[in-house]
């Protein structure tokens, strides 16, 4: 129990010292109330399947030093800093592979991918976020733009050999589509206040997830069937009433 609550003489949190010197506190009430805390969280974890490995969320990025090859130097083809099929992530540059997906995610959005470990690269990208290149279809497979979208970067060897086999076994072809984007107009009262008329009224996706959960609990789902209902779950909220 004093492991669950993390107690430790160590610890910056007075409470957690508290309980290490005196573990007598776990009969007070607020102990066994943040114990029934933690195991209903930890119950809840394990029926929605999480799954504990080693991973970050991390805000994804392209290659800035392309883009600035294309943009200040006018490179038709840019080179940049990442080649294809690799991605440069700061904090784990010590692992070899990663498997790069959205989360949640709804199909087998799934990208392995080798982790560089070239300090230069790292001189260039200071930032903790993941970084893909300009070779390859990352951005597609993912569905993802540049606007501040998070990927959830999966490094625990496992998890990784597993996603690859299943890739192959399965022969996932990625999803291609264009998603569209809203017509363009002047930015004003009446515009903001269609804006969220329209996200509260097409944003509604929790039923077509819960379908997509339904289907990939089946003993035998339908692959194709998935990726229909993927692609109606990731344009639904581009209709406009």
């Amino acid at each position: 129990m004093l492991r669950t609550l993390e107690a430790s003489e160590d610890s910056l949190n007075p409470e957690k010292v508290a309980l290490a010197i005196y573990p007598e506190l776990l009969r007070d009430g607020y102990s066994r109330q943040q114990l029934k805390d933690t195991k209903r969280r930890m119950l809840f974890d394990a029926k929605s399947g999480a799954i504990k490995c080693q991973n970050k969320r991390l805000f994804v990025s392209p290659d800035w030093y392309a883009a600035c090859e294309y943009y200040f130097m006018h490179i038709e083809n840019p080179v940049g800093l990442v080649p294809a099929y690799e991605v440069a992530c700061r904090p784990y540059r010590k692992y070899e592979k990663a498997d790069v997906l959205r989360s949640p995610h709804l199909y087998r959005e799934h990208c392995i991918r080798k982790i560089i470990h070239d300090p230069k690269v790292y001189e260039w990208f200071t930032t903790d976020a993941i970084v893909c290149s300009t070779h390859d279809l990352t951005a597609y497979v993912l569905m993802m733009d540049w606007d501040g979208d998070m990927l959830n970067v999966v490094v625990d060897p496992l998890i990784v050999e597993i996603a690859e086999r299943n890739i192959k076994e399965t022969d996932t072809i990625p999803l291609f589509y264009d998603a569209g984007k809203a017509p363009p107009e002047n930015l004003s009262n009446r515009a903001l206040v269609h804006g969220l008329i329209r996200a509260h009224k097409c944003s509604n996706i929790g039923e077509i997830s819960n379908m997509l959960t339904r289907l990939w609990n089946r003993n035998n789902p339908d692959q194709y069937a998935a990726a229909l209902i993927t692609r109606k779950n990731n344009a639904i909220n581009k209709i406009v009433p």
